[in-house]
């Protein structure tokens, strides 16, 4: 089985590669650590599987979820496992969109992930997690998050709390009325299940709904 790690950590990338390698002599498994690189790799070379960190990031604000987007467009059947230390909903959400086989904490064990590996290459399986941790409580996303997602208006708004915006400002850099915007803010504090700018911030951090924001080109620096 030929797998690709793309990390732009020497030292974890390297040290994940002989932990798996170490355990099977099935795998055949290549490291890229520079951005450079990666896209070459995979034009010149097929795997069965690639193992990319959520961490790496393409530009400023591409991180795996564009990368995985953009593997998955050049070689639609290679599989592809993104490793994060960030427990997000969005992040699962976006994974799930993108068809990515595998989200996976990067704190797993290497017995654990071979049998993901395995579930996932051989049995042809989806690997996503479907447990997030908000507030120091474990929540299931499906159940608790379903039908509260903000829309992309609401992202941008919210992204604009973030710097702090005033009201008045909002409303002309989105093109919308003040009253709108007021709208958007209170249908936000509603979802996200808060009553201030603070816990909304604190909560759209957690979520990672800054980050998506970017990824969906809703948001810009």
């Amino acid at each position: 089985m030929k797998i690709l790690i793309v990390d732009d950590k020497v030292l974890f990338s390297e040290s994940l590669k002989i932990s798996l390698e170490n355990k099977s002599n099935n795998y055949n498994i290549t490291t890229v650590n520079k951005k450079e690189e990666f896209r070459e790799r995979i034009k010149a070379d097929y795997y069965n599987l690639i193992i990319l960190s959520m961490e790496f990031y393409y530009q400023s604000e591409k991180n795996g979820l564009y990368i995985a987007k953009m593997i998955k467009q050049m070689i639609s059947d290679t599989k592809i496992i993104l490793l994060t230390y960030k427990n997000k909903y969005m992040y699962l959400k976006k994974s799930k969109e993108l068809n990515i086989d595998g989200y996976i904490d990067i704190s797993l064990g290497v017995d654990e992930f071979i049998r993901v590996i395995d579930q996932i290459v051989l049995k042809n399986e989806k690997v996503l997690k479907n447990e997030l941790f908000i507030n120091g409580k474990s929540v299931t996303v499906d159940s608790s998050y379903k039908h509260s997602l903000l829309t992309k208006k609401e992202i941008q708004v919210l992204y604009l709390l973030y710097n702090s915006e005033q009201i008045d400002i909002i409303a002309s850099k989105l093109y919308i009325s003040p009253r709108t915007v007021n709208n958007h803010i209170n249908q936000i504090y509603k979802k996200l299940n808060v009553s201030n700018r603070q816990e909304a911030m604190l909560k759209a951090y957690e979520l990672g709904y800054i980050e998506y924001g970017y990824e969906e080109g809703l948001l810009q620096k």
